[in-house]
């Protein structure tokens, strides 16, 4: 058995039919993210000839832990083995993501830790900024026009579509999916659809509570601060309210990492993508590091 197939009996205990393929790039990803960072970049959705407006930049400090929906009712109530000091329901949504990469030969966005998706039409694309904290680091994307210019940064155009030099605006979404097909030969490899309860924890903490349509359940922990030198203090708030909160966080460990919705769907449903994925040692690092890392962080606080 392999390490990476060991891993696989980990996260969900089992080893289901992984393939092998010898036409992989070497693979990066947010597998076992239980503990991470995103810097935000906010814009919003204009036309894609006008300018940008100003970024309002923002760091998102979030930790994934695994939930058990017979407790829902407890959190909802305020009723659990230790109480919060406030439980605001905020909103529940339904939507459904769609995940982009050159699937046919070598998933050559995945395996450069760049994540494209479509969410009820609007698109955004995630790149490492390369941030250095004990978490990853993404920014994000949302304008289509950006994205076509990131993505002709870190991905060749297909043969024959060299002279497609630049992005031209899009009259509809749709136009914009056979462009990245046709320039890169980006489509669909998978789709999941959540539904997503969201609160707000103690007044400052935001959670989400998913669960995909493949009976995949996790949450989300949110602080959201301004500045770099206060991700760290974010970090261990978060990681403190967690261990205060044991019979509703479920944060795992180094034997049973918490795993993303994407994560766990390209696990189960594709395993030339998983392998692809398992044969990168900055992949196996991370995983490790994060596993690790949940202690670490609860640690700071003594």
């Amino acid at each position: 058995m392999t390490a990476f197939m060991s891993l696989q009996q980990r996260l969900f205990g089992r080893t289901s039919g992984i393939l092998s393929s010898g036409n992989c790039f070497v693979a990066t990803n947010k597998l076992a993210a239980s503990f991470f960072i995103k810097r935000g970049l906010s814009s919003s959705l204009i036309h894609l000839t006008t300018p940008a407006p100003a970024h309002d930049e923002h760091f998102e400090v979030e930790r994934k832990f695994r939930y058990d929906p017979a407790k829902v009712p407890l959190l909802e109530q305020n009723k659990g083995e230790r109480r919060f000091e406030s439980v605001r329901f905020l909103r529940e949504r339904h939507f459904t993501d769609v995940y982009y990469d050159d699937h046919v030969n070598d998933y050559s966005l995945t395996t450069q830790d760049v994540w494209l998706r479509r969410r009820e039409g609007a698109w955004e694309c995630k790149v490492p900024t390369g941030l250095a904290t004990s978490m990853d680091s993404y920014r994000e994307v949302t304008l289509p026009a950006e994205i076509a210019d990131l993505l002709g940064n870190v991905l060749p155009p297909v043969e024959g579509e060299s002279r497609l030099t630049r992005f031209v605006t899009p009259s509809s979404h749709a136009d914009f999916e056979r462009y990245l097909h046709a320039r890169h030969g980006l489509s669909p490899f998978c789709t999941i659809s959540t539904v997503r309860r969201s609160y707000l924890l103690d007044g400052e903490l935001t959670l989400d509570l998913d669960a995909a349509d493949f009976g995949h359940h996790v949450g989300e922990l949110e602080l959201v601060v301004r500045l770099k030198e206060e991700v760290a203090a974010a970090e261990r708030k978060i990681a403190r309210f967690c261990l205060e909160h044991p019979w509703f966080f479920d944060v795992g460990d180094e034997a049973r990492p918490v795993i993303g919705k994407l994560s766990a769907y390209i696990s189960r449903f594709n395993a030339r993508q998983w392998e692809c994925m398992g044969r990168s040692a900055v992949l196996r690092r991370k995983i490790e590091n994060e596993s690790r890392g949940v202690g670490a962080a609860a640690g700071k606080e003594g």
